[in-house]
């Protein structure tokens, strides 16, 4: 006889957890946007080792492709529940849209290779390697920021000055959300 687990006990899929994440960044559920966030552990996502009694399958790459492209459509859906485009801006903005985030996607892929090789060997990393993982770090976070000033002036000639600050807004806070999830999920070097 198999045994059934109760619904009350089964862990939700990743993309349920992250749409229960990333829904109360929109309306200000600060307290229960951070339970939630606290609850959703992205060591599933990564090859790190899972808490002590938990055996969890290691991903493969394109289960994470799917997770990310899952969260850049989550992204869409969130930009467009809280921007009022008329359908001139729209007929601008989605395209814009598509090509700022094929841009900052590119810089995220560097951002997870990173991870991944961090993941990779973190307790046993060299002086050599951690200062290569903080260069890396670093200019992805540089690179990210240099994508945000290119498309700017763009998305200022589609939309309205606080329109546009909306946007990034927007765009910054969700992007805070998942590098905040990362970090505390990111198991520190070893010394």
């Amino acid at each position: 006889m198999v045994r059934q687990i109760p619904k009350s006990r089964q862990v939700p899929s990743p993309f349920q957890q992250i749409r229960r994440i990333m829904a109360p960044v929109v309306v200000g559920e600060k307290h229960e946007q951070e339970k939630r966030i606290s609850r959703w552990p992205l060591w599933r996502f990564w090859h790190w080792p899972a808490p002590a009694g938990l055996r969890l399958k290691t991903p493969a790459d394109e289960d994470i492709k799917l997770f990310r492209k899952d969260l850049r459509s989550l992204r869409k859906q969130i930009i467009a529940a809280n921007i009022s485009l008329s359908d001139r801006e729209a007929e601008q903005f989605w395209p814009l849209f598509d090509r700022y985030t094929q841009e900052l996607v590119a810089k995220q892929d560097r951002k997870c290779a990173l991870l991944k090789e961090y993941a990779g060997n973190y307790t046993t990393m060299t002086d050599d390697q951690a200062e290569k993982y903080v260069l890396g770090r670093a200019d992805v976070d540089e690179a990210i920021l240099q994508v945000r000033l290119k498309y700017f002036p763009l998305f200022r000639k589609v939309l309205a000055g606080k329109s546009s600050a909306l946007f990034f807004q927007l765009d910054w806070r969700l992007g805070l959300i998942m590098d905040l999830q990362l970090a505390s999920q990111t198991p520190l070097i070893e010394p």
